[in-house]
């Protein structure tokens, strides 16, 4: 027995302490990337509501990742081949305040949080409460479902000491948005190597309408094709309702009659109420809508 045996028992926490074990402020990390935001679409750059990820733990919104890989067959951050078989859906829960956080340990995620995922069951938790409840005693089994997987199941979704993977989520690297570039460049170059007078102006522009109907004529008709064709499960008919989505049709175009809008269109003039709004848009149609008409579509023909 030291005469220096409780020379460590104190009555404080160090800084260091606080930093490292208790969820204090970290040291600010320079890695120079411009990342997108933990809870923003990584096709869309816009915040997602129906997460998905790729295998290698970039996040997207659902609907935006399903069309890009139908259409290209490629991962959009990558570039390598991709289908929607390797897609992983999400499964993350807000709190009363609409924040994304785990459901575990209920911290909000923000730039900040080491968020990782289980690849099996799709749940989202924060790293703290997996490396403690499943790494630390190897006891491998869903904190929330007890469904079993392995170490290597385990997907990180954002890791801010790990500048591999915040490197993942930087713009710069984005092989779609450098696809855009590419093509937004070329476009611009053929445009200004042709000068138009006034009359070959107009002509440019009824060719542009022209073209404008008929691929809305297109769209309407694979719409109607795709809806009509007989439905015998919900198994059987994703990939139908994936190639209605890729379509990105609006509610309208697959429930005629039905205006659905994506934000309020209007809003109260009293005295108690303060910001009216009065800006709408109508919105994309969801997997559920597709269903409801093709099913509309099936009791018609009968």
């Amino acid at each position: 027995m030291g005469k220096n045996r409780h020379s460590k028992d104190r009555l404080f926490i160090t800084a260091t302490e606080w930093k490292t074990e208790h969820g204090g402020k970290k040291d600010s990390i320079k890695h120079g990337y411009q990342t997108l935001p933990f809870d923003h679409c990584a096709l869309s750059l816009v915040p997602f509501e129906s997460p998905v990820c790729t295998p290698e733990g970039v996040i997207f919104d659902a609907t935006n990742l399903m069309s890009y890989v139908l259409k290209y067959k490629k991962n959009p951050i990558s570039g390598n081949s991709m289908s929607s078989a390797d897609i992983i859906h999400l499964k993350m829960v807000k709190n009363n305040d609409g924040q994304w956080h785990c459901p575990v340990t209920y911290k909000v995620f923000n730039e900040s949080s080491h968020v990782v995922a289980i690849r099996t069951s799709g749940n989202v938790y924060s790293f703290e409460a997996v490396d403690e409840l499943n790494i630390k005693p190897k006891n491998f089994t869903d904190l929330i479902t007890s469904e079993s997987f392995t170490k290597k199941d385990i997907i990180t979704l954002q890791n801010p000491s790990d500048p591999n993977h915040v490197a993942l989520r930087d713009v710069n690297n984005f092989k779609h948005l450098n696809q855009v570039r590419e093509e937004m460049a070329v476009q611009k170059s053929n445009e200004s190597q042709v000068r138009h007078n006034p009359s070959t102006s107009q002509i440019m522009k009824l060719i542009d309408k022209k073209r404008e109907g008929r691929e809305a004529e297109g769209k309407e008709k694979r719409l109607s094709d795709l809806l009509a064709k007989p439905v015998v499960n919900d198994s059987s008919s994703f990939a139908d309702v994936a190639d209605i989505l890729a379509l990105r049709p609006l509610t309208s175009d697959v429930l005629p009659g039905s205006m659905l809008t994506e934000k309020g269109m209007s809003g109260s003039c009293t005295s108690s109420i303060a910001g009216v709004h009065t800006n709408g848009g109508v919105r994309l149609a969801n997997a559920d809508e597709i269903r409801e008409a093709r099913w509309r579509k099936m009791r018609e023909a009968s």
